[in-house]
C-alpha cells in the first residue's frame, strides 16, 4: 500500500468520525411548566422531556449528562417566561418542539420586559457531547434588572388587535377596536368542542422564531395561550379552562403587522 493510499484512508476515517459525531443541546424544562405547557406557545412537548428545577439555573455542571437531547439537526434554543410571578424555562433541540418546516437553524436572542419579569428566546448552534452547550445563556442569574440579558436584543412594543370569539359570543371582526401592546401580535383559530374559536392578542416572545403560521392537530390548552401569561383577559368574551385540538397558531412581529 502506497503512502498516498494510506493518507486517503486516514482522511476518510477522520471524516467518518466527524460525520458520525452527534451534535446535541441541553434539553429540559422547569417543573412549573409541566401542567402549564400552553404558556410556552410550543406546539410539541417531547415525551422524554425532563421537568427539573435545575433547568432554571443553566449550570453546565448540573445539566450534564442527564439533560441532553439526541442528535440535533436544528438550532438549540432556550425559552424564559413568567409563570405565576416566577420564571419558567425550556431548553432543547428546536426540531423536537415544532414541526419540521418551522425548525430554526440560525442564531438570535431576544429578551423583553413583561411588567416586572422578562420573557425571551435564544437560538444557537448545537455542539458535540463533550462541549458546553450554547443554550445555557439565559437563566435567573443572567437577568439584570432594567437591562435584560447581556447579548440579547430588546424589541419595541406596538399595538395589536385584542379579541376573542367563540360559539356566537364575542367578535374578532374587522370592526373590533380593542387593542393591546406587545412585541408580537398573536392569533389562534380552530374548532373548540365543535364550535369555531378565534383569539387575537399580544405576546412578548416567539418560540417559533419567525413570523409564521403554525398548524397543530394535537391537544392544546387554549386557556393558557401565548398572551395569557403576559396580560389579563378582562375584555375577553369567554374564559376557556379546557382543552381543544386542531388549532392554527400564528406569530407576527407587531411592528410589521399591527392590525392583524
Amino acid at each position: 500500500m502506497t503512502s498516498s493510499q494510506i493518507l486517503m484512508i486516514l482522511i476518510l476515517w477522520m471524516t467518518s468520525e466527524v460525520l458520525a459525531e452527534d451534535l446535541v443541546c441541553y434539553q429540559c424544562a422547569s417543573p412549573n411548566l409541566q401542567n402549564n405547557w400552553g404558556l410556552t406557545g410550543l406546539p410539541l412537548k417531547p415525551d422524554s422531556l425532563k421537568f427539573d428545577s435545575v433547568c432554571a439555573k443553566a449550570d453546565t455542571n448540573e445539566l450534564v449528562p442527564d439533560f441532553i437531547s439526541g442528535n440535533c439537526a436544528s438550532s438549540c434554543f432556550e425559552l424564559m417566561l413568567p409563570v405565576n410571578g416566577e420564571y419558567g424555562f425550556v431548553r432543547g433541540c428546536h426540531e423536537n418542539f415544532v414541526s419540521n418546516e418551522f425548525k430554526v437553524t440560525n442564531g438570535t436572542c431576544h429578551v423583553n420586559l413583561v411588567s416586572t419579569l422578562y420573557a425571551g428566546v435564544s437560538f444557537c448552534p448545537p455542539a458535540n457531547a463533550e462541549a458546553d452547550k450554547c443554550n445555557s445563556k439565559i437563566s435567573t442569574s443572567s437577568v439584570q434588572a432594567g437591562k435584560g440579558v447581556t447579548g440579547c436584543e430588546t424589541e419595541a412594543k406596538h399595538s395589536c388587535k385584542s379579541c376573542t370569539e367563540y360559539g356566537g359570543s364575542g367578535s374578532c371582526s374587522a370592526s373590533t377596536t380593542d387593542t393591546c401592546k406587545g412585541v408580537y401580535c398573536t392569533k389562534t383559530t380552530g374548532r373548540l368542542n365543535g364550535q369555531f374559536y378565534e383569539s387575537r392578542g399580544c405576546g412578548y416572545f416567539n418560540p417559533i422564531g419567525s413570523n409564521v403560521c403554525s398548524w397543530t392537530d394535537q391537544v392544546y390548552n387554549v386557556s393558557t395561550g401565548i398572551d395569557s401569561a403576559m396580560r389579563s383577559r378582562k375584555k375577553r368574551a369567554v374564559s376557556l379552562a379546557f382543552q381543544a385540538n386542531q388549532f392554527d397558531i400564528s406569530f407576527v412581529n407587531s411592528k410589521k403587522f399591527v392590525s392583524q
